[in-house]
C-alpha cells in the first residue's frame, strides 16, 4: 500500500483581484467579534496555516474597512426591503 502524499491545500480568497464573498463575510464577522481591522488579514492567514492551508496573501486593513462598509449598505437595503414588504405598514 503506497503512502498518500501530503499535498498542501490552497484556499483561494481572491477571484481575480476581488475577494470572494466568503472571505468578505469572514472579515466582517471577525471585526464584529472584536478583532482589530489591521489584524484580520494576518489572523485569517494564521488560522489557515494552523489547519494546513497555504495562503499567498493577507487582506489589508483598508480592504477590511471596505467590506464593513459594504455589509452596512447591504444591511440597510435589506432592512428597507423588509419594511416595505411588511403588512400593516404605511408603505404597503
Amino acid at each position: 500500500m503506497a503512502k498518500a502524499k501530503a499535498i498542501p491545500v490552497m484556499f483561494k480568497l481572491l477571484h481575480g483581484c476581488t475577494y470572494l464573498p466568503e472571505a468578505r463575510k469572514l472579515s466582517r464577522q471577525l471585526v464584529l467579534s472584536g478583532c482589530a481591522r489591521s489584524k484580520v488579514g494576518p489572523l485569517i492567514k494564521c488560522i489557515g496555516n494552523l489547519i494546513g492551508a497555504k495562503m499567498k496573501r493577507a487582506m489589508g486593513a483598508r480592504t477590511v474597512s471596505r467590506t464593513m462598509m459594504e455589509g452596512y449598505v447591504v444591511a440597510k437595503g435589506q432592512m428597507g426591503y423588509e419594511i416595505s414588504r411588511a403588512k400593516g405598514t404605511y408603505f404597503s
